[in-house]
């Protein structure tokens, strides 16, 4: 937490998550999710059901890699929706959140419109995880839900790229951000791409889990506008299955996450973005 990384006073970023996944608790009811709302409704007053997010683990024991999505049900109970428990849309302040299924604890936060709210900081998101997750765990031992084993953890980072609706718009965006995918059409044949799709995951030292880049566009937001999506997510598990450790994890894919983000972009959209140099 103390080490110094780099800082943008304008980041594109629109959305942080901070996660972490368990086994699955095989006491948690559907009333569970109601009781827990209890806990945090003041908060979080809006309340809506979705889809559950399929368990994902980092593998280094087989060749290659891969993240294995694993379907999961506990004997005879009946499969539960994740929870996302929210607070109102504000232009000020953007729109906290804790997502909530039988496998997964999630805190976030998003900005609501373009330029509406400055990103609250990661120490500011992770004291709001620590205060929530803390919630989370009080509940389970009052209500007696099993046992808390954390098998993974993630950092999630989504940042929107405006860009144009003009031809050629991607390539452009994608020639002045992105260093790794400025190369030039081959040929006068092949005209310049009016879609890309870059992926690619590096892995954290000590195999303890992996940085994983998505760079996709052109997508159209619910407003209208085109932007390249710039996705980081750093996942991995601590060497014990504590809440401590898993902490220390989450600052660990932090750090990833905010070191990848200034190597894979380029020194123009550093200025643009109003890069800090802490060393000045």
């Amino acid at each position: 937490m103390s080490r110094t990384l780099p800082r943008f006073s304008k980041p594109p970023l629109v959305e942080t998550l901070l996660s972490v996944q368990f086994a699955p608790l095989s006491g948690l009811r559907m009333v569970d999710f109601g009781l827990f709302w209890l806990d945090v409704k003041e908060e979080f007053p809006i309340v809506e059901e979705r889809q559950p997010i399929a368990p994902a683990f980092e593998r280094f024991d087989t060749q290659g890699y891969h993240v294995a999505p694993i379907q999961w049900q506990i004997g005879g109970n009946l499969p539960l929706p994740r929870v996302w428990y929210r607070s109102p849309t504000t232009l000020e302040n953007g729109q906290g959140g804790i997502q909530l299924q039988r496998d997964r604890f999630i805190h976030g936060w998003a900005r609501t419109r373009p330029g509406a709210a400055e990103y609250p900081t990661y120490t500011k998101n992770r004291a709001n995880f620590v205060k929530y997750f803390k919630k989370f765990e009080d509940h389970i031992r009052k209500h007696g839900l099993g046992q808390l084993a954390i098998n993974q953890c993630e950092v999630t980072y989504v940042n929107q790229i405006p860009i144009s609706h003009e031809a050629g718009a991607v390539h452009a965006a994608a020639r002045r951000c992105f260093p790794q995918l400025s190369g030039d059409r081959a040929s006068s044949f092949q005209p310049q791409a009016d879609r890309i799709t870059y992926t690619a995951a590096f892995p954290i030292q000590n195999n303890l889990g992996r940085l994983h880049v998505l760079i996709h566009g052109p997508l159209e937001t619910p407003d209208a506008r085109n932007i390249i999506e710039f996705r980081l997510t750093a996942r991995g598990m601590p060497a014990e299955r504590g809440p401590d450790q898993a902490l220390a994890w989450l600052d660990l894919g932090h750090e990833w996450i905010v070191n990848g983000f200034y190597d894979l972009t380029s020194p123009d959209m550093h200025g643009e973005w109003e890069y800090v140099d802490e060393h000045q």
